[in-house]
């Protein structure tokens, strides 16, 4: 399918619009700039981070596509602009992981038209859910009170 006829089915539940969207441009490269930043700004060098993401691997179980160790080679071509390789999604969050950024999955989202949260922020939202839950009850007990 080409790029043109390529789109994504949004569904709204809310008032059941559906429609297309373009697919985000240039998501290659945005994902390959976020995953250069999030190698460039980590407290681990390229090659602590390649020694985490095999230490990690081994401990979940992941393998790469040969079943060999993850190599300095295969990060630099992760990393490079100019190539078309990605790490497996499974290896992108190990990266992400060893690196300490969850930045390149949060280029992921954004083409998705969603946002990562942090548990701090995870736990404003679950506040502010349940705030608005209370609120709706007290309505509901008001009205539902004799004598009313």
């Amino acid at each position: 399918m080409s790029r043109e006829k390529q789109g994504r089915l949004w569904f709204n539940p809310e008032n059941g619009e559906r429609r297309f969207s373009a697919p985000p441009l240039g998501l290659l490269s945005r994902l390959k700039a976020a995953m250069r930043q999030a190698a460039g700004q980590s407290r681990f060098s390229r090659e602590e981070i390649v020694d985490r993401m095999n230490a990690q691997a081994i401990v979940e179980g992941i393998l790469t596509r040969r079943g060999r160790p993850i190599t300095l080679a295969a990060l630099d071509g992760w990393l490079a602009g100019s190539k078309n390789n990605l790490p497996d999604p499974e290896l992108l969050a190990l990266f992400c992981w060893a690196a300490e950024n969850s930045g390149p999955v949060g280029v992921l989202a954004g083409g998705l038209e969603a946002r990562l949260i942090d548990e701090d922020q995870g736990r404003v939202l679950d506040w502010a859910e349940n705030e608005l839950k209370i609120k709706h009850l007290c309505r509901r007990r008001r009205q539902l009170e004799p004598g009313k």
